[in-house]
């Protein structure tokens, strides 16, 4: 067996959901609900003291973590801004993105230090489960249609090259592993494709009757597929079937953002959704069971919202723009007590893409 075709397979264990994967001791309760939003009306958000955070913070080039109520540096960014999609915590530190002098830069960074992965890459990047792998789409600008050279490493400090393969004339873009396998995306408009790329032999198979793919349950081998270019999707259980969401108009009007850690449950942001810029004033956060697509959380408005993250099972931090100011506040819904509030305000972040929640990589 090739050493790339049993790296993969011995970490990123592809199979399909079993019936009852999804049961828990805690029942999903399938009725939208109504929750509480703890709020002041009229008086700006203020930080809570005592809010702990599950997860980092990406804020003007740091990386921050807040426990009882106080930040901490953790790693400083080589910029301040992240562009496109947010760090992700990997194995030892955090991946993301830069801008460079054409294009993007991938990098790895640590609290010791920053190193460049890859530059120019395309605008997006995946991680496996655990943070042991990143993929990545490095960009090559030297021809007028240019190409990808489709790229995952892996190893200490993300160095050792695992997989590689070139896709021709186009600019390709990673968007998640599913089992050993990693969905690529190029082409602009109607011209939008959709592919799957295995390492082990190099291949890339387009998959006609889509066009991206969006956040993926790694071990259940759940993914989120679109279609067409009105923003529709639905749940596939890869390769077997899709179901489409079951809530009105949430199927084209929700960006769904992340699979929970288990992944029987999938948050979505609807309402106009723009990580660079200001959400719409009437966003909100909606979760639906990710093995028959109902909504089981619904929250009331939260003006700006943009990026969903899950601290764990039953907990969401929300991440909302400020309408003015250029500030951001963080919401924290918990859906066993069907109740948002806000945990945190950030000062800085006014620059685009300069907040984010920062993701955990996908468990295993």
């Amino acid at each position: 067996m090739p050493r790339t075709d049993r790296i993969l397979r011995g970490v990123l264990v592809f199979g399909l959901v079993a019936s009852g994967a999804c049961t828990s001791s805690t029942e999903v309760d399938h009725t939208p609900s109504s929750p509480v939003v703890t709020t002041s009306s009229g008086t700006p958000p203020q930080v809570n003291s005592l809010a702990t955070l599950d997860l980092r913070l990406f804020v003007d080039g740091a990386i921050v973590a807040v426990t009882d109520g106080k930040e901490t540096a953790l790693a400083r960014w080589p910029s301040t801004t992240a562009p496109y999609e947010p760090p992700v915590e990997a194995r030892h530190g955090f991946v993301g993105l830069t801008y460079a002098r054409r294009g993007q830069a991938l990098w790895y960074v640590t609290a010791k230090g920053a190193r460049r992965l890859a530059s120019p890459v395309s605008q997006g990047f995946v991680v496996s489960a655990l943070g042991t792998y990143v993929a990545f789409g490095k960009t090559d600008l030297t021809s007028r249609r240019g190409s990808t050279h489709l790229v995952l490493v892996g190893g200490p400090g993300f160095a050792r090259v695992e997989a590689e393969t070139s896709l021709p004339n186009v600019h390709a873009v990673a968007w998640g592993f599913v089992g050993p396998h990693v969905f690529v995306g190029w082409g602009d408009g109607a011209a939008v494709s959709l592919g799957i790329w295995n390492p082990a032999s190099g291949t890339v198979t387009k998959l006609p009757a889509y066009t991206r793919a969006g956040p993926t349950d790694q071990e259940g081998g759940r993914v989120v597929l679109f279609q067409g270019d009105g923003g529709c999707w639905g749940i596939t259980t890869w390769p077997a079937r899709v179901w489409p969401s079951r809530d009105p108009g949430a199927d084209c009007n929700t960006r769904p953002m992340a699979f929970s850690p288990s992944g029987c449950l999938l948050a979505g942001i609807s309402g106009t959704v723009d990580s660079g810029f200001a959400g719409g004033p009437r966003n909100r956060v909606l979760v639906t069971d990710a093995t028959d697509t109902r909504t089981v959380f619904r929250s009331p408005p939260m003006p700006g919202a943009f990026q969903a993250a899950w601290e764990d099972e039953s907990r969401l931090l929300v991440l909302a723009r400020e309408q003015r100011g250029g500030g951001a506040v963080l919401w924290r819904c918990d859906l066993d007590l069907r109740r948002c509030e806000r945990v945190w305000a950030l000062e800085g972040g006014s620059e685009r893409y300069g907040t984010w929640i920062v993701p955990k990589s996908p468990s295993a």
